[in-house]
């Protein structure tokens, strides 16, 4: 299947830190905008503080490692359910995410996601092992990465198709997963929602972008330190 880079017009965003950086503790965020905002307000939001706010963390006691964030035009947002933002955050331990959180200074961060979105609606899923069996509103670490800042970094969402039972659905799910596993990526991280499944990969130099059959959106992540509507880029921490 031919990539189709921004397909349906996501932001995109990585963070890197070093390269070698080693995989650590994921939080898996999908967050949904205020109601009182517009997408143009969402994206100078961020612009001027979240992802700038996020990307300093990386000098922090948080110890931030990587940082992928997605946010999808309104079209296929809505057309598929999907969340104003996505975000795959790494962190180098759990024990540094929780101590930096207890912060005054980790409070404040938190906090200003609410400037943004619905306290409400959004929330993290912690990425667990993957060992052969799915549920929705699950995270899962298919292929653990020795670092996300190596190779090449894909982002994706895989629509559920219409009529599929949830049992059908949920196998549809795991022999997708193990496509892709298949296919030798350096790292492979997925959501499972009841209506989609959002997809990070990551992949050695020179492999094949394998596995995205069924994308509704399959896009490549970018260099740069601000977004616009309709492009990506990878967010460079580099002094």
């Amino acid at each position: 299947m031919k990539r189709r880079p921004l397909a349906l017009a996501v932001f995109l965003g990585l963070v890197v830190v070093g390269a070698d950086a080693q995989a650590g503790y994921f939080r898996f965020w999908r967050g949904y905008k205020r109601a009182d905002l517009t997408e143009q307000q969402l994206v100078d939001g961020l612009n001027a503080r979240l992802l700038p706010a996020t990307g300093a963390l990386a000098q922090s006691d948080a110890h931030l490692t990587s940082y992928q964030p997605v946010v999808p035009e309104v079209a296929p947002q809505a057309q598929y359910g999907l969340p104003h933002e996505v975000a795959l955050v790494e962190y180098q331990d759990e024990a540094s995410y929780l101590k930096f959180r207890a912060t005054p200074l980790g409070q404040a961060y938190g906090d200003m996601h609410w400037e943004l979105f619905s306290k409400d609606l959004s929330k993290s899923a912690v990425p667990e092992p993957y060992v052969g069996v799915v549920a929705t509103a699950k995270a899962y670490e298919v292929v653990k990465a020795a670092s996300w800042s190596q190779g090449k970094n894909d982002f994706r969402v895989y629509p559920r198709a219409e009529g599929l039972t949830d049992a059908d659905y949920l196998a549809w799910v795991r022999s997708h997963i193990e496509s892709v596993r298949a296919s030798a990526p350096a790292g492979l991280i997925v959501l499972v929602d009841a209506s989609y499944v959002l997809e990070y990969v990551s992949w050695p130099d020179g492999a094949t972008h394998a596995g995205s059959e069924g994308a509704a959106i399959d896009t490549a992540l970018a260099i740069g330190r601000t977004v616009t509507e309709g492009t990506g880029i990878v967010y460079d921490l580099t002094p």
